[in-house]
């Protein structure tokens, strides 16, 4: 998985968008932010959505906005009533919350379109 600089933007993304979502993401369960998964053809992004204030407070290197490619993935599930994880083959764990049923479907198709299958 790479980390990205703070200040990546979801406009300096390369590549054909695939799918765009919005749930939480949770680095804990005290520390989670809107955020968006955007999903091209050959990475997954994600991005925390907070401002400069609130980085400042959680300490610089908890959760910057990171992408990862398909190859990277080793597995995808929902979690509970609106969570989802996806677990990366180097053990690295990525909880989302607020993802319901259509936003999952999405999320897995996305997943699945990328992984080609």
């Amino acid at each position: 998985m790479e980390i990205l600089d703070q200040d990546f933007s979801p406009s300096q993304i390369e590549g054909t968008i695939i799918g765009d979502f919005s749930p939480a993401i949770n680095v804990s369960r005290l520390a989670s932010f809107n955020g968006k998964l955007i999903f091209t053809t050959e990475k997954v992004y994600v991005m925390p959505n907070y401002n400069a204030g609130m980085y400042d407070a959680i300490g610089a290197g908890l959760y910057e906005p990171r992408c990862f490619t398909y190859a990277e993935v080793g597995s995808y599930k929902k979690t509970g009533l609106a969570g989802y994880q996806i677990t990366l083959k180097d053990g690295t764990v990525l909880n989302f919350s607020n993802v319901f049923g259509k936003m999952r479907k999405g999320i897995t198709a996305a997943l699945e379109e990328g992984l080609g299958q």
